[in-house]
């Protein structure tokens, strides 16, 4: 993160880590001064004990508004059935959308945007975004779904963040939601340290590695690279409300 700092990269970092964040949002100088957080008290598959300590309302509305602008979003949070699978000690669905709908709660109340993680679970997330109430953006987070779960995505009006798996042979599905994406509703993310773009696949993922993807992406598209890079840059201030970011060229690193 700091050697994407230094670079002159933007960035904003999901708050997994409270104390990180707090260090993000109260140093003004560099290498935070290009950097911004997001906050989520829960993200799957984290211990189910997580969602039973989930902190009063009121606190984390006072958090997320006195850290702003630094604080940009509310995440990464949401649903996930593989690890439900995987993991025996991650915490049922029900618990899950108990959580989910707690941030969703939050990111509406301090008019900030929700980065969602979903991992095999479309039709719950859908379900229950769609009787929730809406915060002003909806980021699917690493978007890894069936092509027509990002047809009904961008439909609702939500934005597609895409990771380095995009570059993956095997996801022509992925490549055909990130071709079709309007201009306004793409992003384009690293999820390190996962997720490494080809050529680069195995090794440890950071920002350095966001234009690797963004690359592939414009290629789909049949766009220019730096005019890509220019879409979701501009794509990342105005959803993140971040007046910061690095010009043209530097992608719209949400991770």
């Amino acid at each position: 993160m700091l050697r994407s700092a230094w670079s002159g990269s933007g960035q904003a970092q999901p708050g997994q880590s409270m104390p990180l964040c707090l260090l993000i949002v109260t140093r003004g100088s560099r290498p935070w001064a290009g950097i911004a957080c997001c906050i989520a008290w829960y993200t799957p598959p984290m211990p189910a004990a997580t969602v039973l300590r989930l902190p009063t309302f009121g606190w984390s509305k006072r958090f997320a508004r006195g850290l702003t602008p630094r604080c940009v979003a509310v995440g990464e949070t949401g649903l996930d059935r593989y690890w439900l699978e995987h993991d025996p000690g991650c915490p049922s669905l029900e618990v899950q959308e108990e959580a989910l709908r707690w941030h969703v709660d939050l990111a509406v109340q301090v008019g900030k945007p929700l980065m969602i993680h979903n991992r095999e679970a479309d039709a719950d997330l859908l379900r229950i975004l769609d009787d929730a109430p809406r915060p002003p953006v909806v980021i699917l987070h690493c978007f890894s779904s069936p092509f027509a779960v990002a047809e009904q995505a961008l439909e609702r009006g939500w934005v597609l963040s895409f990771a380095g798996n995009v570059t993956f042979r095997r996801n022509e599905e992925m490549r055909r939601a990130a071709a079709v994406a309007p201009a306004g509703q793409i992003l384009v993310e690293t999820d390190a340290p996962y997720m490494t773009p080809e050529p680069f696949r195995g090794a440890r993922n950071e920002p350095a590695f966001v234009g690797y993807t963004a690359r592939c992406i414009a290629g789909v598209r049949d766009e220019d690279p730096e005019e890509f890079g220019a879409t979701v840059t501009e794509n990342a201030r105005r959803c993140y409300g971040i007046e910061t970011l690095p010009a043209a060229g530097n992608a719209g690193v949400t991770e």
